[in-house]
């Protein structure tokens, strides 16, 4: 059995192969950040290989890829894995092998890996939470740039500010009371 560790990046990936002793079989410091050449790697250290990266922002098309193949790819928790694992000197050949020797181990903190599709799902739903955010700080600048003694007016609809989504219209004058 091949335990194998990937450190990875935007345009490259860093490898380190452990046998079941423990000892590096096989080290790569910068294959291509595709999965053709990263294949071809794994194929050549024979027999069973399985695979441990980071859960970090370039984990999940790798992690599709190789389980489509049949490797069998295992996802880490970063923060677990830097509370498990501490290191002065930390390059990404040595995280490689920490990867490695965890998985080999049997102490990677693994997590839960969900398919594509509820990957896509919690993607739009992240997008659309940052959106109402987006608007609800848009809303507090506007409030904020109103002048002290402005006055919203009434809403079209016929409800009150609080209960209506219509327009937003100001008048300008002294408060003399709730709104309307």
């Amino acid at each position: 059995m091949r335990w194998v560790g990937l450190d990875l990046h935007l345009r490259y990936i860093t490898a380190c192969a452990l046998d079941d002793d423990g000892q590096v079989v096989a080290e790569h410091r910068r294959l291509p950040a595709d999965v053709v050449p990263l294949v071809g790697w794994l194929q050549a250290l024979g027999g069973a290989v399985t695979v441990a990266m980071e859960a970090t922002l370039y984990w999940a098309w790798l992690h599709d890829q190789l389980s489509a193949v049949g490797i069998a790819a295992v996802a880490a928790h970063p923060y677990q894995v830097k509370l498990i694992w501490q290191a002065r000197c930390k390059t990404d050949p040595i995280d490689a092998r920490k990867l490695a020797d965890l998985l080999r181990t049997n102490l990677l903190p693994a997590i839960w890996v969900p398919d594509a599709e509820v990957r896509a799902r919690r993607k739009l739903l992240r997008g659309r939470a940052y959106l109402v955010r987006l608007r609800t700080s848009l809303k507090n600048r506007i409030h904020g740039h109103r002048p002290p003694n402005s006055r919203l007016a009434p809403c079209a609809a016929g409800g009150t500010n609080l209960d209506c989504r219509c327009e937003l219209h100001l008048r300008m004058g002294p408060r003399e009371g709730p709104p309307e």
